[in-house]
């Protein structure tokens, strides 16, 4: 019996596996929790041991499904820009092992050849040869987003939320504080050149000014490719926390899409993203800057630390009209 034909399967007297379709997942939910209706506590299914060889054959079917969408585009991506399969297979080792090893890790385990093998499948040469050869890199932070950030949202550097002009000359100047505040290890005159570089400050009088408290990476393709590849990482993250972590508030996950627009509404709409974008981050940081602790010191008591990312885009697709050939 194929098991995406059942509503739902009674584990015991009080626990329920019940398919939900959009969005497509498996969950398990405690028919006796006093929720309301339609809202019962529901627990990921990978925690329930008695579930496993139910689901185990169409989940996995599910998961390749959702790789093989996931992957086309990286694919069309590789193609495009000469990368081939080989290279593309070395590259997807690396990345397991990397996962495999910082999954031991967080688990508080000792990440041995053995163990990483055995959770890849890649053989113990090649998992000690990669091991050999792999840098473990900081989680990407791109420093012009942050100084930006810091720029427009700290009381130091926007008074009335608005950004002001920074003096720039010497290792004490306002600018350098700035830089200073994003990392230490940043130099003022490299971040400096940079922001210029990309027409994002004028230099005038000696003082600095931002031309925009929003970073668009345009023109620059390997600040685009680079903020891109972080934002995937993030977006796959939070997807997989929703559809597998039980939380009290979901990660957003919000799409809008039509498809029959004509030619000549694709500048206006282009337009309006941009400016709504723009406004909706500007607001998202003056929200988060109360509660980062580098910019709100009366937040440093508290504990735990935590990032926070929200991001957009948007995309045209040019589409064939009805009744086109292919």
């Amino acid at each position: 019996m194929d098991i995406f034909s059942i509503c739902a399967i009674y584990i015991d007297e009080t626990t329920q596996l019940r398919w939900i379709k959009n969005p497509p997942v498996w969950i398990l939910i405690d028919t006796k929790s006093k929720c309301q209706a339609g809202a019962a506590f529901i627990r990921p299914c990978n925690q329930v041991s008695s579930c496993h060889l139910i689901m185990r054959e169409s989940f996995q079917f599910f998961v390749r499904s959702c790789i093989l969408t996931m992957l086309q585009p990286l694919t069309d991506f590789c193609v495009a820009r000469g990368v081939r399969q080989q290279d593309f297979a070395d590259l997807v080792k690396r990345c397991f092992v990397l996962s495999a090893k910082r999954k031991l890790e967080r688990e508080g385990r000792l990440s041995s050849i053995s163990k990483i093998s055995v959770m890849t499948g890649i053989q113990r040469p090649a998992v000690v040869n990669l091991l050999e050869n792999l840098r473990n890199p900081a989680e990407s932070r791109d420093f012009i987003a942050r100084v930006i950030g810091q720029w427009s949202s700290d009381a130091r550097f926007a008074p009335k939320r608005t950004p002001k002009k920074l003096s720039i000359e010497g290792q004490r100047s306002e600018f350098a504080r700035l830089v200073s505040t994003v990392s230490t290890d940043l130099n003022p005159h490299t971040v400096r050149f940079e922001l210029e570089r990309l027409n994002l400050i004028t230099v005038r009088d000696g003082y600095a000014h931002l031309c925009s408290p929003v970073y668009i990476t345009q023109g620059d393709p390997h600040a685009t490719m680079r903020l891109g590849a972080v934002d995937v990482a993030d977006l796959l993250v939070a997807l997989q926390e929703n559809a597998f972590l039980a939380q009290g508030v979901p990660n957003l996950q919000a799409r809008t899409e039509y498809d029959n627009i004509p030619d000549e509404a694709l500048p206006a709409i282009r337009s309006w993203f941009l400016e709504a974008g723009t406004r909706f981050h500007e607001r998202a940081r003056i929200f988060l800057s109360k509660f980062d602790r580098d910019i709100n010191r009366s937040s440093r008591r508290s504990d735990g630390r935590h990032r926070i990312v929200i991001g957009t885009y948007s995309r045209v697709e040019t589409l064939k009209e009805d009744g086109e050939n292919d």
